[in-house]
């Protein structure tokens, strides 16, 4: 109703004749000054917004105007230094006011495969600890109801490619996931958006219906009909670089804009015989051109963003709160622990991927769809009598540092989407105010579960084919850890990226790197100089988790099969007896000939290669009466008779533990025949595997590095590396053994102990999401 001098509005009239009922007093009041984004360029600009409970507010406003971003701000979703924002005296970013608020953006907030019900269910069970299940099942009935979702519960919401329901039930879907904890103020971006035009006035009938209920609803709309821009309470309309131009009543906007630019029928709204209103009449007016002396328009605005800022300064009265108003203090929520919190999103990803029978099929099969391609693929070649025989497959070395590429690969794979779908929803629950940790946590047990039973259908089915009798447990364990470290590692691409196209990019540049530096393709010491190739393992080599992976499954192949079992202690002494009476004593003599040759005194030590070397060795006799000479003064002559005594002592060794090897083989051959011996080499002794580890066809048996002589071939046997007295760089691959805190522990133990130390670094990496903080500082 308009009078010469004031207008009275149905709301106005509504919300005074609810004041008897039991409606709470909401009051939102904020201020922003001025609100820039990260560019420095003004995104909103002296923005002044009070408004009470009964209130549907419209934000209107061209493209790139501000609009979501003053929802944004609005709802403490994006802060601001700048704003002060207050509901009910609270500050917008306390935990207060976060328990009443509710947001729904623009794009839909829903899991895919959960039914309507689940959706909310699950949901439900993140807002209130201390709701029962009753409560929870009344809560979810009640707002099936008023929104008119009864009848779609059980069914599926589907996405835009496989709809299972409509558009108008989805976005009615989203508003219901708000309404189950009865925020006081609810920020809707474009509801509208990709709905008929009967569905678009369905939703703003109900958000319409819900302020009157006593809530205040902001809501940002584009290019509305004339039926949903007459429900709106208020109206702001913002132009260019975040300008407010308009605050007030919807039909008096219309008035508003053509009084200011003097058209024809200045105080008529809307139209008197139909009662509609043409919302696009109000840009039109905004945004008219100027016109050149050709009447042609320009690109020149009649009136500018400043100028219309001017006039919303001049002539729109300006808001103040109502000190003589109390309001009632804010609602509190209780949420569940951080325990309880993963529990609900753990049965949210189970349920959602048990609905999804593509994914679940996939997932159960692609593990053993490529161990069988693998495994049967290489099995052919290795036929002894017409009979495939384990012991001769040259195959095995690559089939096990495959299982290690493909658990990787498929670990990364399962995971790369998990948290890249969720984002929309995690910016919902953001308001929630929910542990990261268990969010991740759940997610991250989840995959693990998922990853313990695909690595063992993958080791199973492989090794079945391979026939690979012994260490299934240690196959099992290595390549589960390996895939756990792909879960985690796709978790950190998918939070890190906002593209599905770029995380699966970055996969192959992640897989690739692996296989070149994982000690399976190539030989390091063939490696460039400059990332550390060389005699030990490059420091670039153990970032990589395919070199834990091979070299500690390779070791295991190696010294706990069933046969090796039996000859493994014997072959270590003959190893070390023989690389000393065979190569290392006879070069260190052929040094001390050079050195004489050379004409050195015969007081010299010939060089710090054979001191260190020597020193090294004596220590490691044990043999007192030669370890106390002080061979930094001994001549050349003493050294050449203290390398014949060593080289005696180990040749005597040698024999000896020779002698007890023969013993043992013959008594095998006693207890289970000889041709049963022979036949359980072939079964579980694999000849390539002996060769890779041993580095048998290797022809460099020592090198010289920091004037020590290394052994360079049988590091499978290698202990000198456990001797304190070692000097120098020890990362040699396929050592039996490696020193953790200075204990000796086996490799497969110790490379497990480091996958998981890697597994427990990422984890740290993505609940600080310091992958996507990085590319946020590069771009």
């Amino acid at each position: 109703i308009r009078t010469n001098k004031n207008s009275v509005y149905f709301n106005e009239v509504l919300n005074n004749f609810k004041k008897d009922n039991k409606i709470e007093k909401i009051l939102l009041d904020a201020h922003i000054p001025i609100h820039k984004f990260k560019g420095g360029k003004v995104a909103l600009n002296n923005i002044q917004v009070v408004e009470e409970e009964g209130t549907l507010f419209g934000i209107m406003g061209g493209s790139g105007a501000g609009k979501t971003t003053m929802l944004n701000v609005l709802s403490g979703l994006e802060q601001s230094n700048e704003a002060i924002i207050k509901l009910n005296g609270h500050d917008i970013q306390s935990e207060e006011s976060r328990a009443n608020i509710g947001y729904i953006p623009q794009d839909d907030l829903l899991i895919e495969e959960l039914t309507v019900y689940q959706n909310l269910y699950y949901n439900a069970k993140l807002i209130n600890n201390t709701w029962k299940e009753n409560e929870i099942k009344k809560r979810i009935l009640k707002v099936l109801r008023e929104l008119d979702l009864w009848e779609t519960r059980d069914i599926k919401v589907g996405n835009a490619l496989n709809k299972k329901i409509s558009g108008g039930q989805r976005k009615r879907l989203n508003i219901a996931l708000e309404l189950i904890r009865e925020p006081l103020v609810l920020f809707v971006d474009e509801p509208t958006s990709g709905l008929s035009s009967k569905d678009s006035e369905n939703v703003i009938d109900l958000l319409k219906l819900l302020s009157q209920s006593g809530k205040i609803i902001f809501v940002v709309i584009h290019q509305p009909s004339s039926e949903i821009f007459k429900l709106f309470d208020k109206l702001m309309i913002l132009d260019s670089g975040g300008l407010p131009i308009y605050y007030g009543n919807p039909i008096e906007s219309v008035i508003y804009f053509k009084t200011i630019t003097n058209q024809i029928n200045q105080e008529i709204g809307e139209c008197g015989s139909c009662g509609n209103v043409n919302p696009e009449q109000l840009f039109d007016t905004i945004e008219s051109k100027e016109v050149d002396e050709f009447g042609k328009y320009t690109g020149t605005r009649k009136i500018t963003a400043a100028k219309w800022n001017q006039f919303y300064h001049e002539k729109i009265k300006s808001v103040s709160v109502r000190s003589e108003v109390s309001y009632n203090p804010l609602h509190k929520i209780n949420p569940p622990n951080i325990f309880k919190q993963m529990l609900v999103y753990f049965q949210r990803d189970l349920f959602s991927r048990i609905n999804d029978r593509q994914y679940l099929l996939i997932a159960l099969l692609e593990a053993p769809i490529l161990a069988f391609v693998l495994s049967f693929i290489i099995r052919s070649s290795s036929i002894v009598n017409d009979k495939y025989v384990f012991g001769v497959n040259q195959n095995i070395p690559a089939y096990i540092f495959m299982l290690v590429i493909v658990a990787l690969f498929v670990g990364l794979t399962i995971s790369a989407e998990e948290i890249f779908k969720d984002q929309k929803i995690l910016k919902r629950e953001k308001f929630l105010r929910l542990s990261r940790f268990s969010y991740l946590m759940s997610k991250t047990s989840y995959l693990i579960g998922l990853s313990l039973l695909q690595s063992f259908i993958l080791c199973l089915v492989g090794n079945i084919i391979l026939a690979i009798p012994d260490n299934f447990i240690e196959y099992w364990i290595i390549i589960f850890s390996v895939f756990v470290f792909g879960n985690i590692l796709g978790l950190i691409l998918s939070s890190s990226f906002k593209t599905i196209v770029t995380i699966y990019i970055i996969i192959p540049i992640i897989i690739i790197p692996q296989m070149i530096l994982g000690g399976a393709m190539f030989k390091y010491e063939n490696l460039n100089k400059s990332i550390g190739g060389g005699y030990h393992v490059p420091i670039i080599s153990r970032l990589m988790i395919a070199n834990w992976g091979y070299e500690s499954i390779m070791v295991s192949q190696f010294t706990s099969n069933t046969y090796q079992n039996n000859f493994y202690q014997y072959d270590q002494l003959l190893s070390e007896y023989s690389y000393r009476t065979s190569y290392l004593y006879p070069y260190m003599t052929d040094l001390l000939k050079e050195s004489q040759s050379q004409g050195k005194l015969e007081s010299d030590m010939c060089s710090d290669t054979i001191y260190n070397t020597l020193k090294f060795e004596l220590t490691r006799s044990l043999v007192q009466e030669l370890g106390v000479c002080k061979i930094k003064d001994s001549t050349i002559e003493e050294a050449y008779n203290l390398l014949a005594e060593l080289e005696e002592i180990y040749q005597d060794k040698h024999n000896d533990v020779s002698r007890l090897k023969d013993h043992k083989v013959i008594e095998m051959g006693n207890t289970i025949g000889e041709q049963e011996l022979i036949l359980l080499k072939y079964n579980t002794y694999n000849e390539d595997v002996a060769d890779i580890v041993q580095n048998s066809l290797n022809t460099t048996k020592y090198f010289i590095e920091n004037s020590i002589i290394y052994q360079n071939y049988d590091h499978i046997y290698m202990r000198d590396h456990l001797y304190k007295t070692y000097r120098g760089n020890s990362d040699f691959m396929f050592l039996p053994n490696k020193l953790f805190l200075g204990f000796p522990l086996s490799t497969f133990w110790f490379n497990i102990t480091m996958i998981w130390i890697f597994n427990i670094a990422l984890f740290i990496i993505l609940y600080f999401n310091l992958l996507k903080k990085v590319m946020s500082v590069i771009k």
